[in-house]
């Protein structure tokens, strides 16, 4: 899966919605004059993947949030990403996982887990179940929307989904989201004092960079 663009709204400075277009795959360089927000950008980026929550502990991530110049803002953000889904089978076993464990979020898709007659149990879906694929094609068939709203006082974190073609309820689409999150590139945010490692250990289990 790909990032298209990120939307930025309400964190530090940037107060009215700021999007960073990502459709061409060139460099793309944030050119300005110093303290005109270039980092507050990159920071703003980097705050919408929750896996860096706990990397930049310590960092002043996720911390002074509110606009020093805007009383109203409260240090609550969101930020948006435009999403381009793209299918792999780690992705769909871990969507099936999350099917499986979650009886709710199989209703939210429109599936009805059937019941085993002998056992009374529910049985779990496959990768080859005609519900899971018709479901997975649709959820993958086009772009989506995937917002995190912060709020630095309470450390309240969410995600919201948007699909043309679903209206889920907000624990499903904050559970989804979480999940789609873990097979985006990485995010992460180096300046001038960051020390750089010539060696970096990537498990097997780890997103693309």
């Amino acid at each position: 899966m790909k990032y298209k663009s990120f939307t930025i709204h309400n964190y530090k400075a940037i107060k009215e919605d700021l999007t960073i277009d990502l459709t061409k795959d060139n460099m793309l360089a944030l050119i300005g004059l110093n303290e005109c927000g270039k980092s507050t950008i990159l920071k703003a980026i980097l705050a919408f993947d929750y896996y860096a929550d706990e990397k930049y502990k310590g960092q002043n991530h996720l911390v002074d949030l509110p606009n020093y110049y805007d009383d109203s803002m409260e240090g609550k953000f969101k930020i948006s990403a435009l999403i381009q889904p793209e299918d792999s089978k780690g992705f769909q076993e871990t969507f099936l996982k999350l099917l499986n464990e979650n009886e709710n979020v199989c209703s939210d898709f429109g599936i009805k887990l059937l019941q085993n007659e002998e056992t009374e149990e529910l049985e779990e879906l496959t990768l080859g179940s005609e519900n899971f694929i018709k479901v997975g094609k649709s959820l993958l068939s086009k772009a989506f929307v995937i917002t995190r709203f912060y709020d630095e006082e309470t450390k309240l974190s969410k995600y919201t989904f948007a699909h043309e073609k679903f209206e889920l309820s907000e624990e499903t689409q904050n559970k989804l989201s979480e999940i789609i999150v873990q097979y985006l590139p990485f995010v992460n945010y180096l300046h001038s004092k960051t020390p750089i490692k010539t060696d970096i250990k990537i498990e097997d289990n780890s997103k693309d960079f």
